[in-house]
């Protein structure tokens, strides 16, 4: 059996904890970091999962065994993370609505 991929996630609200309890159950992917701007969520997830919150995105993205980001932010802030965690060399997974305009939807899907 392969190993599991391993993956961060940003934004640490109600639909990160969702996604990181369904993961909890898989064995396809694993949830090993997480990130929020408040500092009070980061210590909420950590405690909840037991899964370590990063201070920052740098801190986030340096994870050379982390292969890709989990986009829960707001979609308005969908393409500047994505374009953070894209110039990391790491893949972004996000659902819908991918941004909250045509024109960041089609700037998201270009980048690399």
């Amino acid at each position: 059996m392969t190993e599991p991929v391993k993956l961060g996630i940003v934004g640490l609200g109600r639909w990160a904890k969702v996604l990181t309890r369904a993961g909890q159950k898989s064995n396809k992917f694993k949830i090993v970091a997480g990130y929020s701007r408040s500092e009070e969520k980061r210590q909420e997830f950590q405690d909840e999962f037991g899964i370590p919150s990063q201070p920052d995105m740098q801190t986030l993205l340096s994870d050379p065994e982390m292969k890709g980001v989990i986009l829960t932010v707001p979609n308005e802030h969908h393409l500047p993370v994505a374009d953070e965690v894209a110039k990391a060399g790491k893949y972004v997974y996000t659902e819908k609505p991918i941004a909250n305009t045509l024109q960041n939807g089609l700037a998201m899907e270009a980048l690399q």
